[in-house]
């Protein structure tokens, strides 16, 4: 039975270290319950602690018992003799409680048998008092040891009492003697199944306990593989689509994502086909293939491995034999020996296909494949979104483009000069112009503007703003006239939300002496005079255009000495991050002190010191005009 117990209360090494609710689980039943250390169901330490109560407190009532009358012939001093060792081997026990031996406890028990007979016989009691204390000595044994020392105790218990009654001598000694034993022997055994039992109920209940257990770290434990496996495969899927959300340009997103998946695959090729509108399939970038050989791939759908991904819409995988059946001739003389591919697909509609391919016998996981399905997801996105940022870009910048000046104007008394210098390659197709346009007068029209926002939107505003201004200016009107039509065109022209439009427009007499204009919410113009005067012309300013303005549009008026140059640019020349605006007009200054007085050289020079090698952030448009000396 306690081989059953121990071999049930014991966790399957293989499960590794039990829980915490399982190892204090553990610890209560093997405080209580630990089969053969002391041969029972109780710990010998706490058998031991038993004990020591037992004794001492049997003491304790021994020697309470002794304050009131004695029976004649009582053993007063043998009585203390015993009170005395029954303490002292309480004691004992309780301090060495589990550093003793188990078999003390065995001794203990013996012992207080022979100690309670000598203390009935020191009283001159009843032989009836010795089956009562015999009963409880042979409970105890059957309780708390095991069956063989339990019988043993059982025997002692009849020899003790056995001699008891030679020594007193009682009218039927044998009868007395059956009764007592056979009492004590019935009681002991009842105790003793009694105990079987509950050590079987304990047994089961741990050997629930510990078959719940493991199911319960088998299902943690594969949890945490899901969980690992789960988290691993975000992290890969994550190191390929950064690259998918990083990068606007075609064919560098291409480039990207496909390297990427190449690593985190380990495959020897990867491939990306995008559907053309004569539904044929076109290799837009591949790695591992020369480029040669994808360069004049086109492949139609249904036909070839690319082909049956685009025509099915689904992943497929192929390997060995069927890897060269289905293939392109082209990739079979690659010499592939296994294909895995999926289709690009956005808003139900297919737009490429990627694949991947080993030249080495290879079985796809399933992991793969949903790795490369999720990926292939992502990527259909960043892929259209591209497609679409070329198309738009291409037309924004193409109008953008035919909206600035092919040539400047020739016009006696001033010479001119313009830059127009577009935003790094990674931003989008802003809304930045200038315009000249000479006047019937002799005079001449300046223009310069920003748009906010970008693209094809921007674009189309600049051009109507263009227009308008142009044709304000060929009609004579004042610069505030000509600033209060456009703002009126851009509030009627757009809704809440929709672009606004900073401006400088301004006028040049035929004498090129005399400046009128007005400013949009624009960067204020800079006038460099003939003794390297540098000065800001801050006056006519107003809101930008399409923001409320009360009132009429103001002017301002300069007049130009001989030999100044009068600079007009946009914001993309002086604003930078972590810096603001009063910085950059200083540093405008500056360069502005020591550029040269030709407008050409003029404008090189303050790109050269304003944005130097790394180029502007934003768009930036520069339009310098010099007035000859008198």
């Amino acid at each position: 039975m306690t081989d059953e117990f121990e071999e049930r209360m014991s966790v399957d090494p293989a499960l590794g270290s039990p829980s915490r609710f399982g190892t204090l689980e553990k610890r209560l039943l093997s405080l209580v319950i630990r089969p053969g250390a002391a041969g029972g169901v109780v710990s010998p330490e706490l058998l031991q602690r038993l004990l020591a109560i037992l004794y001492v407190s049997g003491a304790t009532i021994g020697v309470v018992s002794m304050a009131f009358p004695q029976p004649p012939g009582t053993s007063v001093p043998g009585l203390f003799a015993l009170y005395g060792t029954a303490y002292l081997v309480g004691a004992l026990l309780f301090l060495g409680r589990g550093r003793l031996p188990t078999w003390s406890a065995d001794v203990a028990l013996a012992f207080g048998t022979v100690l309670v007979t000598l203390a009935i016989h020191f009283t001159q009691a009843r032989t009836g008092v010795y089956s009562m204390f015999y009963v409880w000595v042979s409970i105890s044994a059957f309780y708390f040891l095991r069956w063989d020392q339990a019988l043993l105790q059982i025997a002692l218990v009849a020899a003790a009492f056995g001699g008891v009654l030679a020594w007193e001598n009682p009218a039927a000694p044998g009868e007395e003697w059956v009764i007592t034993v056979g009492t004590v022997a019935v009681a002991g055994l009842l105790v003793g199944l009694l105990r079987r039992g509950v050590e079987r109920l304990i047994a089961d209940l741990a050997e629930a306990a510990r078959t719940d257990h493991a199911r319960l770290y088998a299902a943690e434990r594969a949890a945490r593989v899901e969980a690992d496996r789960a988290t691993e495969s975000l992290r890969r899927l994550q190191q390929v689509t950064d690259v998918a959300l990083s990068h606007l340009k075609l064919d560098e997103l291409l480039g990207e994502l496909l390297g990427r998946v190449g690593e985190v695959l380990s495959v020897d090729t990867a491939a990306i086909l995008l559907l053309e509108d004569d539904n044929r399939l076109v290799v837009r970038a591949a790695t591992g293939i020369d480029e040669r050989t994808w360069r004049r791939l086109r492949i139609r759908v249904g036909e070839g491995f690319g082909g049956r991904v685009a025509g099915e819409r689904r992943l497929l995988v192929v390997s060995g034999d069927d890897a060269s059946d289905v293939a392109s001739p082209a990739l079979r003389e690659l010499g592939l020996a296994a294909l895995m591919g999926v289709p690009l697909m956005t808003e139900g509609r297919v737009i490429g296909v990627m694949h991947v391919g080993s030249f080495s016998e290879r079985t796809f996981t399933d992991e793969e494949k949903r790795l490369l399905s999720l990926v292939a997801d992502r990527a259909a996105l960043a892929i259209d979104h591209a497609r679409l940022y070329e198309h738009e870009h291409g037309i924004a910048e193409t109008l953008q483009r035919s909206l600035l000046p092919m040539s400047l104007p020739t016009v006696p008394g001033v010479t001119v000069a313009a830059r127009y210098l577009p935003a790094r390659a990674e931003a989008q197709v802003g809304g930045d112009w200038y315009d000249v346009v000479p006047l019937d007068d002799g005079g001449l029209a300046l223009t310069i503007g920003d748009v906010s926002g970008h693209g094809v939107e921007a674009a189309s505003l600049m051009g109507r703003l263009r227009d308008a201004l142009r044709t304000a200016a060929l009609e004579g009107e004042e610069v505030s006239a000509a600033a209060e039509r456009v703002d009126r065109l851009v509030q009627s022209d757009r809704a809440p939300g929709d672009a606004i439009a900073t401006v400088i427009f301004a006028l040049i007499g035929p004498d090129g002496a005399d400046l009128h204009f007005t400013s949009a919410g624009h960067p204020p113009p800079l006038v460099v005079g003939p003794n390297d005067r540098v000065e800001f012309l801050h006056g006519g300013l107003a809101t930008p255009l399409g923001v409320t303005y009360n009132g009429p549009r103001p002017a301002a008026s300069a007049r130009l000495e001989p030999g100044s140059l009068l600079l007009l640019y946009t914001d993309g020349l002086v604003e930078r991050r972590k810096s603001n605006i009063a910085d950059g007009l200083d540093r405008l200054a500056r360069a502005a002190r020591t550029a040269k007085r030709d407008p050409e050289a003029f404008c090189d020079a303050v790109v050269e010191q304003m944005l130097g090698s790394e180029g502007p952030a934003d768009d930036v448009a520069l339009l310098a005009v010099a007035t000859k000396h008198a």
